[in-house]
């Protein structure tokens, strides 16, 4: 059976530079959806990752429980703070967008003049 979910963008995972590691463990909670989840590690490079995987954001991560099932990573974004307001957000195409840094639907509605003609296409998804 196929396992969906916010851990669908797992594709967050980058190779670019980050910061440090912010905090460990507690509950992660979706401002747009209220999807709730278990979190291992919040920052850019956890330590039950991949060596070298970093992401390009601060992310509430958790350590993959079902590597054969979720694919081959070893971390799995669940989430980030919305540069805006900072609130915590799913990588959910219906509940955040990642350009440059993450933005909640509600920012991303309000700066919604300010992103590239390229991101249309994202941004009807998630304003609607």
């Amino acid at each position: 059976s196929s396992v969906r979910g916010p851990w669908d963008a797992a594709a967050s995972l980058t190779m670019a530079a980050g910061g440090p590691a912010r905090q460990r463990g507690g509950e992660f909670k979706c401002s747009c959806c209220g999807f709730r989840c278990r979190y291992d590690y919040f920052g850019r490079d956890p330590p039950f990752a991949s060596p070298g995987v970093r992401w390009l954001e601060d992310v509430y991560a958790i350590e993959n429980p079902a590597q054969g099932e979720l694919g081959r990573v070893k971390a799995i974004c669940l989430g980030a703070p919305c540069c805006a307001c900072g609130e915590p957000v799913c990588v959910e195409g219906r509940c955040s967008l990642f350009y440059t840094k993450r933005f909640c639907k509600r920012c991303a509605a309000e700066a919604r003049e300010h992103f590239p003609p390229a991101l249309d296409k994202d941004l009807r998804k998630l304003l609607h």
